[in-house]
């Protein structure tokens, strides 16, 4: 329910470009969002990320996992967290979704329709 949860975890989406491509995509876009990248590892898949406080938010953790289905695709999972707080009223979903779409239009994909 929108406005409960203090978290949204995106489902799988598998992105047609190889591990290593889309990790750079990802690494790259988290800026533009805007969100600061705490920690990335290649290795594991993971990358996490905040966001300042706002005027709508004491700001939020995301959390990424990235992993290769085969050599030409990428599964990515995001999850999105308060920092600070009890209701979101649905900034942890629409996060999720500003992430999957800076990586789509990265990868030159058209995002799924709504």
């Amino acid at each position: 329910m929108v406005g409960m949860a203090t978290k949204f975890t995106s489902t799988p989406v598998v992105l047609q470009a190889p591990y290593h491509v889309v990790f750079d995509v990802v690494m790259a876009a988290l800026p533009t969002i805007p969100m600061a990248v705490e920690a990335a590892d290649p290795a594991t898949g993971v990358i996490t990320a905040t966001s300042k406080v706002s005027m709508s938010s004491w700001g939020e953790r995301l959390t990424l996992q990235l992993g290769a289905v085969d050599a030409s695709r990428t599964s990515l999972i995001v999850e999105s967290k308060l920092s600070f707080g009890l209701v979101d009223w649905g900034k942890n979903k629409k996060n999720v979704d500003r992430v999957f779409a800076a990586v789509q239009a990265r990868l030159g994909v058209a995002p799924p329709p709504a």
